[in-house]
């Protein structure tokens, strides 16, 4: 029971780990998506002043822009608005997602803390054989193996014992008092009141079936 309870405790604390790392992503895409849009809407006006200065050349007829080039610049700014576009539709998704995952209604605000992606820290990441080690140690999917072991192992060492006897022991006890009954003379008259009577019982169980009790320890082991 103990080992089922920590394997129980090992599943909240995973679903509490796979909502928070599902906020943080969620977080994080919308603020990727944010932190696209200034240098796509500058690209773009940046792009649109290029073609309306090719199309003042090519009108002049001066040589310098042939219609390939308009038709180039005019493609690169379709391809930077569908950019804009799809950073602007996931920076919604995002958004929508986040508030889904924490359990918000979609009309609710949200003031976030980041207006873009978060600078990386300056001090190096951990090798990856640190962060596989400090997993095993700490992930809570690793903990549920290790109990379900351990709770697997003692399930199978409590059938392989269950052919062996049973003793146990009981007793009682019967107390009855009226204070207006009297007492009876007679030692060997049963009295209903005024009396007390203990009793104990000691027995043992036998189940001897060898056979079933190995089965059932195979079953256990899976």
């Amino acid at each position: 029971a103990a080992n089922r309870t920590d394997v129980e405790r090992a599943r909240y604390q995973q679903a509490r780990n796979l909502v928070a790392l599902a906020v943080r992503r969620y977080y994080l895409l919308h603020l990727y998506a944010r932190s696209m849009m200034p240098a796509l809407n500058q690209a773009k006006s940046i792009l649109d002043e290029a073609e309306e200065s090719a199309k003042t050349s090519y009108a002049e007829s001066t040589g310098s822009v042939t219609q390939v080039d308009l038709q180039k610049l005019r493609y690169g700014g379709v391809e930077l608005a569908k950019y804009q576009v799809q950073a602007r539709i996931g920076s919604e998704l995002a958004l929508a997602a986040l508030k889904h995952t924490m359990g918000w209604v979609q009309s609710r605000p949200l003031d976030l803390v980041d207006e873009a992606l978060p600078d990386l820290p300056s001090p190096p990441p951990p090798a990856l054989e640190q962060l596989i080690a400090a997993a095993m140690q700490k992930r809570p999917e690793v903990a549920q193996l290790k109990f379900g072991a351990e709770a697997a192992r003692a399930f199978a060492e409590s059938e392989k014992l269950s052919v062996m006897p049973t003793a146990f022991v009981g007793g009682q006890l019967d107390l009855n008092w009226a204070p207006h009954w009297p007492a009876a003379p007679d030692a060997f008259a049963w009295d209903r009141f005024n009396s007390i009577t203990p009793g104990i019982a000691v027995g043992f169980q036998f189940d001897i079936d060898a056979r079933k009790s190995w089965a059932k320890y195979q079953g256990a082991l899976g």
